[in-house]
């Protein structure tokens, strides 16, 4: 069968590769040069259409500096402007080079060739051999893919994350992965949230654990990948010159088991339930103390809404002093989440609170607390004041101008002109 046009003339093209007959530019890399054919150039990129037109150097002087990158990179480039296609050089990392391949097309706006690397990358991650020095591999193609890509080119991402999630158990033993990981925190974020269906079997179990928290005689099995996805603070215990990373064992004396399981629950269910036998508005507090002193900004925000949603439904009316104080003893001033809710709902309910002596001893004892809730009973007794003010003047402003008719009024009769 003879070739398809098409074909006959790409086979022809090939021959004028770095070919100097009726070269009219040069691309210059590491002092080395490709004589390359402006037509052909314009016919893959924009980019280097406006560079060789434009009111700029590489227009007058027909020569356009790639400083950017290694040689065998722009090399494959231009194989594949008149190859449609590039081959990787021998004693070079595959993965890498893919990956530095779809770098070079993004930067230029080679679309097709942006497509051929991206395809080249993951059949290369899909077959290759999970044996050693993938790991590493993998973590230094996870640094440059999400250093030299946008958050929003999903491409390449999407392969090294599905990939990471595929050979999970083996790469997470990999030291070489690890350190990966705490380098590239967008990677682990989309790491995480990928593997999130999966993290609940992790809760507490021994596979691939690596660290151990310890309370009241308790031991939780824990995987610092986890660990210092959620806490910068777990982080720098277990990276750090301290004792605990070289034990990989977290003491926790100041809080008790229950809301330390509920912490390292999250860690990997991303939610927590109050115990059956305990006051859920106190345990939320307890929560939330425990989440602000290892800076866990997430599950912050998740007590603060469980304690506000049991503390407003008002079935443990005996905890509350103990629930409001909470949120007054264990914060700074500064962090209003757990005062502000607190605040509202002791003002709602102040006729039913005041009548316990438990509530009036605490309020007695707070300072803060009872500053609070006279000035916020007086900012909402000003702005009724003044809502009612602007109501009054409202029906002033109406009355005064309506004149009503009544029978004795005269309408004074005008006179005539002569």
């Amino acid at each position: 069968m003879e070739p398809k046009p098409i074909e006959a003339f790409g086979a022809s093209l090939q021959g004028y590769y770095n070919s100097k007959c009726l070269s009219d530019a040069v691309i210059r890399c590491d002092g080395q040069e490709f004589a390359v054919h402006i037509l052909v150039l314009f016919c893959h990129s924009d980019y280097f259409k406006r560079q060789l037109t434009g009111p700029w150097k590489e227009s007058e002087d027909k020569t356009i500096e790639s400083k950017d990158f290694d040689i065998n990179i722009v090399e494959a480039m231009l194989r594949f402007v008149y190859f449609f296609d590039y081959d990787v050089p021998l004693n070079t990392r595959p993965m890498i080079f893919h990956a530095k391949v779809y770098q070079i097309s993004d930067k230029y706006g080679i679309k097709p060739l942006k497509k051929k690397a991206i395809n080249k990358f993951e059949r290369f991650v899909n077959e290759v051999e999970v044996a050693a020095g993938f790991a590493s591999n993998l973590a230094d193609t996870i640094t440059i893919v999400y250093n030299t890509t946008s958050s929003g080119d999903r491409g390449l991402r999407d392969i090294l994350v599905q990939s990471s999630c595929k050979h999970f158990e083996t790469l997470i033993s990999e030291r070489s992965f690890k350190e990966g990981l705490k380098i590239n925190g967008d990677f682990s974020a989309d790491l995480l949230s990928s593997l999130n269906e999966n993290w609940a079997k992790y809760f507490n179990n021994g596979s691939l654990s690596d660290a151990t928290i310890k309370c009241g005689g308790q031991n939780f099995a824990i995987h610092s990948l986890i660990l210092f996805c959620h806490s910068e603070y777990f982080r720098k215990q277990l990276d750090g010159p301290w004792k605990e990373s070289s034990e990989r064992v977290i003491e926790i004396t100041d809080f008790d088991p229950a809301i330390v399981k509920a912490m390292t629950l999250f860690f990997y269910c991303f939610d927590y339930e109050s115990p059956a036998d305990s006051s859920a508005m106190t345990f939320h507090a307890k929560v939330y103390q425990i989440a602000d002193k290892y800076d866990i900004e997430a599950l912050k925000r998740l007590a603060s809404t469980k304690y506000g949603t049991s503390i407003d439904a008002g079935r443990e009316m005996d905890s509350f002093p103990d629930a409001i104080e909470l949120a007054y003893t264990t914060t700074p001033p500064g962090d209003r989440r757990l005062r502000d809710i607190a605040v509202e709902v002791t003002i709602k309910r102040i006729g039913t609170l005041m009548s316990q002596d438990a509530f009036s001893e605490m309020l007695s004892a707070n300072s803060d607390l009872a500053a609070d809730i006279i000035r916020c009973m007086y900012r909402d007794s000003e702005k009724s004041q003044g809502e009612s003010a602007k109501a009054q003047e409202k029906l002033e402003k109406t009355w005064n101008g309506y004149v009503p008719f009544h029978s004795h009024h005269v309408i004074p009769r005008q006179r005539r002109r002569d």
